[in-house]
């Protein structure tokens, strides 16, 4: 089932304000909804998946360690 971006619901721009949509490219990433849509396409993740984009988009132009990475999605789970 494709979703369209107008799916996303009203306020769009001020959810971008809010800080828990991202845009990159053709890419919108909805924090809440958990939701990445590529153009008017939803695209599926793993909840994994989704944390890592998450966290790498909340830390743009800077390098990511492993270790903040596995603290931060993955926490005190051995991996």
């Amino acid at each position: 089932m494709a979703l369209k971006m107008n799916d996303f619901g009203k306020g769009r721009e001020a959810n971008l304000a809010d800080g828990y949509l991202y845009r990159f490219g053709q890419f919108t990433l909805d924090s809440r909804k958990r939701t990445l849509f590529r153009a008017d396409s939803l695209v599926s993740l793993t909840p994994k998946a989704f944390d890592v984009l998450l966290f790498l988009v909340k830390n743009p132009n800077r390098l990511v360690t492993k270790e903040e990475l596995l603290q931060s999605v993955w926490g005190d789970t051995f991996v």
